[in-house]
């Protein structure tokens, strides 16, 4: 290791390279701490966070809502339409055609 060392500080010029100690070990390596109790406290206190859940549940509303609008539309003036078979609403109920 020290001559990898002395081939390194000579290529880069630099002889306190030789004295210099690395702040970790790649070999060996230590538990880190479990998350749960972290990813708790960010959930509850985070306030992006909280300010997307918030959105999340505007748009699962809107959704609610743009589903209740696809739905058929079965109210009177429907109801005229296919009961006189007219193309357009308004010709279902004679407001097109004069009397």
């Amino acid at each position: 290791m020290l001559g990898l060392k002395a081939e390194l500080s000579e290529l880069m010029q630099d002889e306190e390279y030789l004295n210099l100690t690395p702040d970790f070990d790649l070999y060996n390596y230590t538990q880190l701490k479990s998350l749960g109790n972290e990813k708790q406290k960010l959930t509850q206190n985070s306030r992006i966070l909280n300010a997307i859940n918030v959105n999340l549940e505007k748009l699962k509303y809107l959704r609610k809502g743009y589903d209740a609008v696809k739905k058929p539309d079965l109210s009177a003036i429907a109801q005229v339409s296919l009961k006189n078979a007219e193309e357009n609403y308004g010709g279902s109920l004679a407001l097109d055609k004069p009397v």
